[in-house]
């Protein structure tokens, strides 16, 4: 029987009310997912809050607990492990907090969740989901902050071979890429540098600086080293049309490389002014050590072909250098050189004009610095200095082995005018020569020219410089160094070694 139209209707109504309540218990659940949704995120908002509040808090302390010194505060299950560390506010899960000696402070806090996080030099805390073991701010943060503070201070850091090679490329490049403190720079010919750790060159190095385009910047290596440091000979001519023309010239260098040097007064100018430096304008140099492999012709240093208005301190520089003329472990030639607490070990060997620190120079001035290299050469061969025509050095000592046919000393090979002092400065260097023009101290006796203070060592006193001259045996005496001042400068084992400098 056909159903009626009533009866239509409230079959329809009842498949409606069915339909409602089976839907329910599905839509019931979601809706309610959805009403407390914005609840978890404000509980979470919340708790980053709280966490970051929580850091400032223990920032706050942190700076009312400084002291002289470079901190590290840990903090475990919710506690401050340093006992003398005054805070009586919360404290999250875990964290670590370093409090700089000059109160910077940097901090890593964790919540079981979330990871606060500021390094030295930055402004904001950074909020982050690294578990408990990656919220640390690790062992080397405050080398981190010395980094920043000096990249603050205007310096670039070097941390490759890479960068290194860009000093003085004139266009920016990306510094110690990778680490917190990656940056991106100019790398000027007068930019200051600064080394984050050690480097190895393991290609040919082409010298940073030329005659129109000196180097006039600063190099502090903060105590780092620069390790295998190679310049070559170039026995290739860059002028196919000088081949035939020089033949003979590039033979007897071949030789000589091979050997000894035959005197001779003509080299190829692509073999001069090197250096890791060629040409430098009032420039300085600290904190560094150089591993050196240079051979070349004039005008050669292990750290500066020439220079001009240069200040080095605290610089060593070892390995070997192989040259003509104006030859230095330090400089090649040089107006206006202050070498201050270095010590040059390098061996050096050339022609004329070689020493231990700067083969020719005017103006030269040295204090509590060292030479212990061998250097060897055919004339004026020395120490500390070749030639120079004014010279001051004050409580440096010379222990280098010193070998020449003619005009060798221990600290200066020959100096052009009236004028120079050494002082509080001894010499024990081996002079090996055949010749009578040999002193242990200077060529010569300019007038005006002093020695004060002052003393080699020999096996027997020198009967005609006396007063300059000490056995072996008293070198070894505190007490034969008076004036001296052995509480500030020097130290000696009485009786057992040669006074060094502290």
């Amino acid at each position: 029987m056909e159903k009626t139209f009533v009866q239509k209707v409230s079959e329809f109504e009842e498949k409606i009310r069915t339909f409602d309540k089976r839907k329910l218990v599905f839509l019931i659940p979601i809706v309610l997912l959805f009403a407390l949704l914005p609840l978890l995120f404000v509980k979470e908002d919340q708790k980053e809050r709280t966490l970051i509040d929580d850091a400032r808090d223990l920032m706050s302390a942190s700076e009312e607990n400084c002291t002289n010194e470079d901190k590290l505060i840990n903090i475990v299950f919710g506690k401050i492990t340093d006992s003398d560390f005054e805070y009586e506010g919360p404290v999250p899960d875990s964290g670590q907090i370093a409090i700089a000696k000059n109160c910077d402070v940097a901090i890593a806090v964790h919540d079981g969740t979330s990871c606060a996080m500021m390094y030295f030099g930055e402004e904001e805390l950074k909020m982050s989901t690294f578990p408990r073991t990656e919220c640390m701010l690790g062992a080397n943060v405050f080398d981190d902050k010395l980094i920043i503070d000096k990249i603050n201070e205007g310096f670039i850091p070097i941390t490759s071979a890479k960068e290194l090679r860009k000093i003085g490329s004139e266009e920016e490049h990306i510094f110690a890429e990778g680490r917190k403190y990656e940056t991106t720079l100019k790398a000027d010919m007068n930019g200051k540098y600064f080394l984050v750790n050690d480097i190895e060159l393991n290609e040919e190095w082409t010298p940073i600086g030329n005659e129109e385009n000196p180097f006039t910047g600063e190099i502090d290596g903060e105590g780092y080293t620069i390790k295998n440091i190679k310049i070559s000979f170039i026995k290739e001519y860059e002028d196919e049309e000088l081949q035939d023309e020089d033949d003979e010239t590039l033979k007897e260098l071949e030789e000589f490389f091979d050997g000894y040097l035959d005197e001779r007064d003509t080299y190829v100018d692509w073999n001069s002014n090197k250096g890791i430096f060629g040409y430098v304008n009032e420039a300085k140099f600290e904190n560094i050590n150089f591993i050196v492999d240079i051979e070349a012709s004039s005008y050669v240093g292990g750290i500066i072909a020439r220079a001009d208005e240069v200040t080095i301190n605290n610089v060593t520089v070892s390995g070997k250098i192989k040259g003509t003329d104006r030859i230095g472990g330090f400089v090649g030639y040089g107006e206006n050189v202050k070498i201050n607490d270095s010590t040059s070990s390098v061996s050096v060997e050339g022609k004329s004009y070689v020493a231990g620190f700067v083969g020719t120079a005017t103006n030269a001035f040295f204090e509590r610095s060292i030479v212990s290299g061998k250097i060897k050469g055919e004339l004026i061969i020395s120490g500390f200095i070749g030639d120079v025509n004014n010279i001051s050095i004050k409580n440096c000592y010379s222990k280098a082995e010193v070998t020449s046919i003619s005009y060798v000393a221990g600290f200066i090979g020959i100096s052009d005018i009236n004028s120079g002092i050494i002082e509080n400065s001894y010499s024990i260097a081996t002079i090996q020569t055949e010749a009578d023009n040999f002193a242990h101290f200077n060529m010569g006796t300019p007038t005006g020219f002093q020695i004060v203070n002052s003393f080699y060592g020999v096996e027997e006193v020198d009967a005609i410089y006396s007063d300059i001259s000490k056995t072996f045996t008293d070198m070894k005496k505190k007490s034969s160094f008076e004036n001296w001042d052995f509480e500030n400068t020097w130290k000696i084992e009485e009786g057992k070694s040669y006074p060094t400098l502290r």
